[in-house]
């Protein structure tokens, strides 16, 4: 599902298979970019689909002790929608949990 870009570090490319949420705005399945900008830990992650951005949410980095590879996402089932909790983008040793949420179900990419 995430692909890291390889023209800049704050970049990951998206590809939801279901219907998510993300700080209150649904997204169908389909191909996005999720970029971040920050100094960290703190971040602000914005999703785009094409060049319209759909949706937006604070993020903190967590350092991981390996490279994810794939890249993967974390969600939560939340009154009847589900949630996305976690972005780990592929290649890197972070992951960018959204929110102050904690994280139940791992969803690896095929990729």
């Amino acid at each position: 599902m995430f692909a890291t870009s390889a023209f800049a570090a704050d970049k990951t490319n998206l590809q939801l298979t279901r219907p998510v949420t993300v700080n209150g705005t649904h997204l169908e399945p389909g191909s996005y970019t999720v970029s971040w900008n920050g100094a960290g830990p703190n971040v602000e992650l914005k999703i785009m689909k094409g060049k319209k951005e759909v949706a937006t949410a604070a993020a903190h980095l967590v350092n991981l002790n390996t490279v994810t590879s794939p890249g993967s996402m974390v969600t939560r089932e939340e009154n009847g929608n589900t949630v996305l909790t976690e972005i780990s983008p592929s290649g890197k040793k972070f992951a960018l949990a959204i929110g102050n949420e904690s994280v139940t179900t791992a969803e690896s990419s095929g990729k």
